[in-house]
């Protein structure tokens, strides 16, 4: 009898826990999607906007006095086949 009633016990345990959890969970939801709707430009903007404007690298153009030197290594573009090719 004992027995049987302990495994009634951790059979209403694991149901609250996995409620609590499950609670937890929706709450936690709901406050991210909160935050995604605050951001939100009144649906003006194309999802891919949003996403340039986040995630677009920070770009600063400076104007220089003289010319470049050129007695370093210039940068030339190369195809990216040189490096995934590449056994090394």
């Amino acid at each position: 009898m004992a027995a049987a009633q302990e495994s009634r016990c951790l059979r209403r345990a694991v149901r609250r826990m996995l409620l609590l959890g499950f609670a937890v969970s929706i709450i936690v939801s709901g406050f991210g999607s909160g935050t995604v709707s605050a951001q939100d430009d009144g649906g003006e903007r194309s999802v891919a906007e949003q996403l340039v404007d986040r995630f677009a690298p920070v770009v600063m153009v400076k104007s220089q006095d003289g010319p470049c030197d050129t007695d370093g290594e210039p940068f030339e573009p190369a195809p990216v086949e040189i490096v995934l090719d590449n056994r090394e």
